[in-house]
């Protein structure tokens, strides 16, 4: 986003803003409104590209909003979506006293189709009370532990202790901020199935 005088304004400075007014609500909805319509508009394009799923974060907040469920699968059906290729992305800062409106979300919207990754796994308190609880398809380790991968010191074992567990709770892992080669070798040999980060803009040989 662009300031009056043209300046960026990052997200880390404006979503706390709409989440203190109550408007990340529409903010969102308006998000995943518009995503759902380019899936609907660039849907050939987007198969032709091998492309599997497509990510939204989503705010603890909408997940409390009222109506929040219906209003997805109402853009769902709007624009032809299917469910199974969207990930809504839910991190670590739901707070323990809304988690369980949360895990009733979640669940009715698995039921419809949609799936769930937990981002930034590792930097809460609760990460293995979510695992229990919420109807999760994919974790993401956080790129703080990946940055340190490379050390061979207790990052790694962290990171290959993340991933093992993952795939016991049946999950697809990604690794966050993926930025040499050296750390996807790593990453590739602990068995990390998925990967972002600037590595793959630096190195587009990498993207398929």
């Amino acid at each position: 986003m662009h300031d009056e005088e043209g300046s960026v304004v990052y997200p880390g400075e404006f979503i706390p803003v709409l989440e203190e007014t109550g408007d990340i609500i529409a903010a969102g909805d308006h998000i995943i409104r518009k995503i759902f319509e380019f899936v609907n508009k660039h849907n050939n394009d987007i198969k032709r590209s091998g492309l599997k799923s497509i990510s939204i974060n989503v705010s603890p907040t909408q997940y409390s909003a009222e109506g929040f469920v219906d209003r997805v699968i109402t853009f769902a059906k709007q624009f032809d979506i299917e469910p199974r290729s969207i990930i809504f992305e839910i991190t670590e800062d739901v707070v323990p006293s809304s988690i369980d409106n949360v895990v009733d979300v979640m669940h009715r919207l698995t039921q419809y189709g949609f799936r769930f990754s937990i981002d930034d796994f590792g930097t809460g308190y609760s990460s293995l009370r979510y695992l229990k609880n919420l109807p999760l398809g994919e974790l993401k380790i956080d790129k703080s532990f990946v940055d340190d991968v490379t050390a061979e010191g207790r990052a790694a074992a962290i990171v290959k202790t993340i991933i093992d567990m993952a795939h016991n709770f049946n999950l697809d892992v990604v690794a966050e901020g993926v930025e040499s080669e050296e750390q996807l070798n790593i990453l590739a040999k602990y068995q990390c199935e998925l990967y972002q980060g600037f590595f793959f803009w630096l190195f587009p040989k990498w993207s398929g």
